[in-house]
């Protein structure tokens, strides 16, 4: 009986406290200025990947902490991505959330599109991070699942895909 309420407590604690760092905003509700400038970010990343274009990203604003991340290893992100999966489309959007922990001090809102990889491979997801202000791009992340509660095996996941 012990091991029942210990599972059931589990659980309960578990489906309580999930996700709580983001909040799924509402289709209706999604700033579609915002989520062109993701899709639109995300298929110029993939583009420049394929064409081993290293040059900056003329048509957007971003964060001071991507643009440095892009400009030191951009090219060996892109090699590693595009070796391992081929080549990668963005199928469709999928959902929008809000960060719930930056809220009312740096809005940020995060973006997945489904996708599809030329060779057999677990990534499904693009998540692109657009800011409020000035839709500032903040991230990208290829993934296998969309990621809303952090974790120790899923940052390490984050530092081998996420820019």
């Amino acid at each position: 009986m012990k091991k029942i309420i210990t599972a059931f407590c589990m659980l309960l604690s578990v489906t309580a406290f999930s996700q709580k760092l983001y909040s799924k905003i509402k289709n209706s509700k999604i700033d579609q200025e915002r989520l062109n400038s993701a899709k639109t970010f995300a298929g110029s990343y993939l583009s420049k990947c394929e064409n081993q274009d290293y040059s900056k990203f003329e048509n957007f604003i971003l964060s001071k902490n991507l643009e440095k991340k892009l400009f030191e290893d951009r090219g060996k992100s892109c090699e590693e991505l595009l070796g391992r999966n081929g080549k990668i489309q963005i199928k469709s959007f999928n959902s929008a959330y809000n960060h719930a922990y930056f809220k009312n001090a740096d809005p940020v809102e995060m973006f997945v599109f489904d996708i599809s990889t030329e060779k057999k491979s677990e990534l499904k997801y693009i998540s692109v991070w657009v800011y409020l202000d000035q839709n500032v791009i903040g991230g990208i992340w290829f993934s296998k699942e969309i990621s809303l509660q952090p974790n120790k095996e899923k940052d390490k996941a984050k530092k081998e895909s996420a820019l």
